[in-house]
């Protein structure tokens, strides 16, 4: 069984609501469910629950309110910099 990462997910001036548009931004673009893709990024980094609830929360968030400009520029100028953007990249396919 693997060993469960002990860092935290969301640290450093990245959260999960900066993920969850990220995730909305990009999921788009490649037609996939971005619900999906972050239950995925969940289940491959054996994320708590909490911490799941919090990224899912930040996805249905973006997906419902939208994403002005302004935040996607910020977006897309911090996730790179997430410790797990590597995973990210490889769900998302970019």
């Amino acid at each position: 069984m693997k060993k469960r990462n002990t860092q935290p997910y969301f640290s450093g001036g990245i959260g999960a609501y900066d993920i969850g548009a990220y995730i909305v931004i990009h999921s788009k673009d490649k037609g996939k469910n971005p619900l999906q893709v972050g239950g995925q990024l969940a289940h491959r980094l054996r994320m708590r629950s909490l911490e799941t609830a919090s990224l899912l929360s930040g996805i249905r968030i973006a997906q419902v309110f939208k994403i002005p400009q302004d935040i996607k520029e910020e977006v897309e100028r911090i996730v790179p910099k997430w410790q797990f953007y590597k995973e990210l990249k490889e769900l998302l396919q970019i």
